[in-house]
């Protein structure tokens, strides 16, 4: 089983990548290092944010088109629940996957402060 630790360094050095590579997605995204309750006890670790949707760093590699519920709570403490199906899984370390969620069934409450926080931290 990987730490916590682990998976927070693998996060914090991918997060860098993210922010030089050329983003050619619909959505911009933001480095998001937070927990995420995908499963009934199962949790994650967030990678990015999108407007349409989140990576997670999981031990297991989930399988595609299954949709989850997730609970997970942005930086500035606001909730969100939704729900977010599998749209891509590759492995990216010897104990890690990373999955591509696209945000499924969210509430508009929700989407807004998606929204709202990449505005503050474009602001």
């Amino acid at each position: 089983m990987v730490g916590c630790l682990a998976i927070s360094q693998f996060i914090n050095y991918n997060c860098v990548i993210i922010e030089t590579m050329d983003n050619k997605r619909k959505s911009p995204r933001l480095p998001l290092d937070v927990e995420v309750n995908f499963s009934q006890k199962a949790m994650a670790r967030s990678k990015d944010i999108s407007e349409g949707g989140i990576c997670l760093i999981t031990e297991e590699e989930l399988e595609k088109d299954k949709i989850y519920t997730l609970v997970f709570n942005l930086p500035t403490g606001e909730p969100i629940k939704c729900f977010g199906k599998i749209a891509w899984s590759k492995q990216a370390t010897e104990h890690l996957f990373e999955q591509g969620v696209v945000f499924w069934e969210i509430d508009s409450s929700d989407k807004k402060k998606i929204q709202d926080y990449f505005e503050q931290q474009s602001g």
